[in-house]
C-alpha cells in the first residue's frame, strides 16, 4: 500500500520497512522501494551522487519486477545527465514492457542515450524482438558502437526466432 499510495500516502521509507519484514533486506520489493525514493530524489539533494547510479543499476537487476518504476527510469534518460546510459541499460534488464521507451531512446540526439539505448535492447534478449526496425535503422547510426551493438543484438533476436 505505501509502495503504490494505495489508500494512503505513497512512503517508499515505510513500504521498504514492512518489505524488509516480510522478506528481508534483499528481498526485490525492498530495492523497489528504495529506488523509488532515490530516484525521486535530485542529484543535488543526495550527499552521494554515486547512489543514483547504484540504485537504478539495483532496480535493473530486479529485472521485470521491476516495472513500475519505467516511468522514473525514461525520466533518467530524457534528463540527459551522468545517468541516461545507466538508465537504458537497466530497462533493458526489466525487459519486454521497458522496450518501447528504448526504442524512443534511440532516436535521441545524444550518442550516449543512443549507446545506453542498443545496449539496454541487447540485454533484453528476445524481449526487444518489437525492436527489430528500430535496430535495422540504429545500423545507420553515425556512431560504430551504435552499429556494432545494433548489428549484435539482431544476430541474437534473429538468431532466437530461428530457433522457435
Amino acid at each position: 500500500m505505501y509502495l503504490e499510495g494505495l489508500g494512503v500516502r505513497a512512503n517508499y521509507s515505510e513500504a521498504a520497512h514492512w518489505f524488509t519484514q516480510v522478506g528481508g533486506e534483499d528481498h526485490p520489493l525492498v530495492h523497489l522501494a528504495n529506488g523509488r525514493f532515490h530516484l525521486k530524489c535530485r542529484d543535488d539533494d543526495a550527499r552521494d551522487g554515486r547512489c543514483r547510479k547504484r540504485t537504478i543499476r539495483a532496480l535493473g537487476r530486479i529485472g521485470p519486477a521491476a516495472s513500475p518504476v519505467i516511468p522514473l527510469l525514461e525520466q533518467e534518460i530524457l534528463r540527459e545527465g551522468r545517468n541516461s546510459y545507466t538508465a537504458a541499460i537497466a530497462l533493458g534488464f526489466i525487459g519486454k514492457a521497458a522496450v518501447p521507451v528504448l526504442i524512443r531512446a534511440l532516436g535521441s540526439r545524444n550518442v550516449i542515450i543512443r549507446r545506453g539505448a542498443v545496449e539496454g535492447l541487447r540485454d533484453a534478449g528476445t524481449a526487444a524482438l518489437d525492436a527489430i526496425p528500430a535496430l535495422t535503422k540504429a545500423l545507420q547510426d553515425e556512431d560504430p558502437t551504435v552499429r556494432r551493438y545494433a548489428e549484435a543484438s539482431l544476430k541474437q533476436l534473429h538468431s532466437a526466432k530461428d530457433d522457435k
